[in-house]
């Protein structure tokens, strides 16, 4: 059913555009004309840390870039620099301080093209001081859910992505766990001695705690502090479910779902939104990087009455990568099973 936005609406509409157009230095006329724009870099950095103000992406490294192609984000360990010279005998001589881990990362355009109706629209306009603030925060919740799905799930970058076929956004960049795949395979764990990844009674790895112990295995000691367990929700109910059944003890039960729930062999454990089931990812969250070129956020609006709806088109070049890959393990293909009894 066709809607017709009310004046109150409009009015609202008004004050929202004279705000865009405030904020980014530009005309009123040019929102109006639907033209693109580009984000005043103020506005942008906003931007961008508003979509990293809130769940795990507060935890990550968010930030802008200046160029396009980024040439590393992180550098190898250093060996021990510290020391002396009998100078009489021979001059100092200086240490390097790492070397560049010799990976190239590319800004790929993403496009966040949103619409509301005019039927919410007339909804916001309800409350003519909650209006622009309900527009934002809807497309923020919503930039911020595929940023998370991209990172978690992208493997790869799409001249034409498909949603359908790939709904967690695997074609639209390359995120984080795959980014292990490609730059560090020697810290990424599919199969233990030859065989499926199976932890339960019976089975090589008896627990999770048992599967974190093995991926700490792999981090140097001196990258150990301020790990985290990302885990996929599927294995950490199913640890839940375990710890319970092994309790009678009422008070006890109620700790294991509060507490324990969250812990893995000593490390917070958590199941973040659309993580990948049966996996297991340990480092800690400021090795995790998301970087947005700077002036690339570009952004336009179209008042579509054939379709009864207000349209933004946005963009933003971004790439996703880790700072120090050794202080990182990935454990995929993990299912909860317990040994066959003979």
């Amino acid at each position: 059913m066709s809607e017709v936005l009310l004046k109150e609406t409009l009015e609202c509409l008004e004050g929202y555009t004279e705000r865009q157009a405030a904020l980014n230095g530009v005309d009123k006329s040019t929102i109006e004309s639907g033209q693109k724009f580009t984000i005043n870099p103020q506005t942008e950095y906003v931007w961008v840390n508003k979509v990293a103000s809130e769940g795990i992406l507060s935890e990550v490294d968010i930030d802008v870039c200046t160029d396009m192609v980024v040439n590393d984000l992180g550098f190898g360990p250093s060996q021990l620099v510290s020391g002396r010279t009998n100078t009489e005998t021979k001059e100092r001589e200086t240490s390097g301080l790492g070397k560049p881990n010799g990976i190239v990362y590319t800004a790929v355009t993403t496009n966040h093209d949103t619409h509301f109706t005019f039927g919410e629209l007339n909804s916001f306009a309800r409350s003519k001081e909650q209006f622009q603030k309900r527009l934002q925060d809807r497309r923020l919740e919503s930039k911020r859910e595929d940023v998370e799905r991209i990172a978690w799930n992208g493997v790869k970058v799409a001249e034409n992505t498909d949603k359908k076929t790939y709904p967690l956004g695997e074609d639209v960049n390359i995120g984080w766990l795959q980014r292990m795949r490609d730059h560090a395979p020697e810290h990424v764990i599919t199969e233990l001695e030859g065989a499926a990844i199976k932890v339960g009674k019976g089975q090589l790895m008896e627990n999770l705690d048992q599967v974190v112990v093995q991926a700490l295995s792999l981090i140097p000691k001196q990258y150990q502090k301020g790990l985290k367990v990302y885990i996929s929700s599927d294995l950490l109910v199913g640890r839940q479910m375990k710890l319970l059944e092994k309790t009678t003890n009422t008070e006890t039960a109620q700790k294991i779902t509060q507490d324990a729930y969250y812990i893995i062999n000593g490390l917070i454990a958590q199941a973040p939104d659309f993580f990948p089931d049966g996996t297991i990812f340990v480092t800690r969250p400021k090795n995790l990087a998301i970087r947005v070129q700077k002036g690339s956020v570009r952004s336009s609006y179209e008042m579509n009455s054939k379709r009864d709806r207000y349209e933004n088109y946005n963009q933003q070049n971004e790439f996703y990568a880790l700072h120090n890959y050794e202080q990182a393990v990935l454990i995929e293909n993990i299912t909860l099973e317990d040994a066959a009894k003979e």
